[in-house]
């Protein structure tokens, strides 16, 4: 007669009436809404109570939907917008030209010389100007491109 195997895991050894609970539902859904103003009723209402709650809405009575418009704020006062326009004024008094400008000042003073190998590929600029490559500007391109491959090959480390 055979017998069954003798229970030595872990298992048999833990008591299970000292068994921690299930972490169960205990999210961030669990906790309910996120503030007061939300309101998860409708999930439950009825078709009737959905369309008497939109018109109380469009008519004013009941609260806004969450998702409806926002109220609008009061626009600033003239008392706000003259101390804010006081303010303006003095800073542009006070300070001097913004580093921006100096900038732009400084860099106009410049001659700003096309050197296509210190910005990006530009067609226009690139290619626009002619469409007819000569047989000394195809050799100069040819002689350019012929240690390419170096840079691409496999390396040689000893």
């Amino acid at each position: 007669m055979m017998m069954p195997p003798k229970q030595d895991d872990l298992a048999a050894r833990m008591d299970p009436s000292k068994q921690r609970p299930k972490a169960f539902n205990t999210g961030k859904g669990a906790r309910g809404p996120s503030s007061k103003g939300d309101d998860a009723s409708s999930w439950h209402e009825t078709a009737e109570q959905k369309q008497k709650r939109l018109q109380d809405e469009m008519m004013g009575i009941g609260k806004p939907s969450a998702s409806g418009p926002e109220p609008v704020r009061p626009s600033k006062s003239a008392k706000e917008e003259a101390a804010h326009r006081k303010i303006q004024e003095h800073v542009e008094k006070t300070r001097g030209p913004s580093l921006l400008d100096q900038h732009k000042q400084s860099k106009g003073a410049e001659v700003e010389e096309d050197d296509p190998s210190k910005r990006a590929f530009d067609r226009e600029k690139d290619m626009g100007g002619s469409g007819h490559i000569s047989s000394s500007q195809k050799r100069q391109m040819l002689n350019k491109a012929a240690g390419f491959s170096g840079k691409f090959s496999g390396g040689t480390y000893l």
